[in-house]
């Protein structure tokens, strides 16, 4: 990713970036508070409960969407250094 050049410009950019991840912050807080105990029911299942953990990462991403044409599966790849933080947030962030 090319840097700019401008000062101001590139102070405007990381304070985007800032609001980004604040904003995904307060997304993940409100979605925990909201289901950190996500009752489920399904046939021939043990588990009556999912609980959630969330993590946020901040960084590049690449989008890879891998199937055939008019195919029935497609698979979705996520990688990047955004995703190489959520393994080790993910790790530590406790369920519910």
């Amino acid at each position: 990713m090319r840097k700019n050049l401008n000062p101001a410009l590139q102070h405007e950019e990381e304070l985007q970036k800032t609001v980004a991840v604040e904003t995904a912050c307060s997304c993940c807080l409100e979605l925990l508070d909201q289901l950190k105990i996500y009752r489920i029911d399904l046939p021939n299942c043990e588990i009556k409960e999912l609980n959630i953990h969330l993590g946020v990462g901040a960084g590049s991403y690449f989008n890879v969407f891998l199937g055939e044409e008019g195919g029935k599966r497609w698979e979705h790849l996520g990688a990047g250094p955004s995703i190489d933080q959520l393994k080790n947030v993910l790790a530590e962030a406790k369920a519910g």
